[in-house]
This record gives C-alpha cells, structure tokens and sequence, in this order.
C-alpha cells in the first residue's frame, strides 16, 4: 500500500486515513491480470494480513462482481464497511486469534478502523448468505507446549452454496 499522513504504508479500506483510491487500483490489477494471462473471472480473490484483510472486506462490500470470495487473516472491517450489503455476498474465510493484541477479536481496532467484534462479522455475512448450519471442529494440537487451541467453524448451507 502508500503511505498515510503518517509514513506508514497501507491499504485504504474505507478507513479515513488517506485519500489513495486503492479499490480503484486493484480492480484494474485483477482486471489486467485477466486479460494478460486470460484468467478465470470466477477465480479472482483478495486475502489480506490486517490492514489487507480489512481491505479484501472492503473489496467484498464494493467489488463482489470482481472479487469472487475473500480471506482475512487477523482483520475486520472498517466502521464505513461494517453493515455493506453487496449486490453479490461472496464465500469468506476468516483467521484470527481470540488474543490478538493488534486487532481485537472482541473488538476491532477502534475509531475509523472499526470496533466492531469478529463474531459480529461472522453474524453479518453469514445473515447475508443465509447459512442454515454450523460445524464446529477443535483441531489437534500439534505444539502441546504454547497453550494455545484451533477451533474450525463452517458455516454452510446457504441458497447461494456461500460458506463462512
């Protein structure tokens, strides 16, 4: 990403810290990349870490013609974003850790960055898919020693065949 009023490089995810059209700029990437290398329009994604992935939301909200399905890694949504109802609701994967210092599951980041908490994210899009089941898995622990534990959750069954 470009930097902010800060220095620091970012992805402008409707967050209020820059005026750089990054939607505009990735769209005409995935576009290009396409029509390079004659791509799949029904295979263009967006995962992002953090600041990327409150943008592959933000491309999800704005962009689902483009961006097929979305992933975010340790990310939420913007306080702009949270609440889109997209004219397509996209699949979704989303990775976070309930002790995230950084972005809070419980609660975002704060301000423009939003605060709004994952589970809250989970309830907005899979109430946009219309999923109708939730599989819950906890993974093996393969590192006894960090304490730490995997919980899978699926959500499935929507009309569309979208998955959260």
């Amino acid at each position: 990403g470009t930097e902010d009023q800060f220095g620091i490089s970012h992805w402008n995810a409707n967050l209020g810290i820059s005026t750089t059209n990054d939607h505009g700029f990735l769209v005409a990437l995935a576009q290009h990349l396409k029509e390079t290398y004659n791509l799949s329009a029904e295979c263009t994604y967006s995962c992002g870490m953090s600041n990327g992935g409150f943008m592959s939301y933000s491309l999800a909200c704005e962009h689902p013609d483009v961006f097929k399905a979305i992933g975010s890694v340790t990310g939420a949504m913007s306080a702009t974003d949270f609440g889109c109802i997209p004219d397509e609701v996209v699949p979704i994967v989303h990775l976070h850790g309930t002790d995230d210092q950084t972005v809070s599951y419980q609660g975002g980041v704060g301000g423009s960055w939003g605060s709004t908490s994952v589970e809250e994210i989970i309830a907005h899009w899979t109430g946009l898919m219309g999923t109708t089941t939730l599989e819950e898995t906890a993974l093996p622990n393969l590192e006894a020693t960090d304490e730490t534990s995997v919980d899978f959750l699926r959500f499935a069954g929507s009309p569309g065949g979208q998955e959260f």
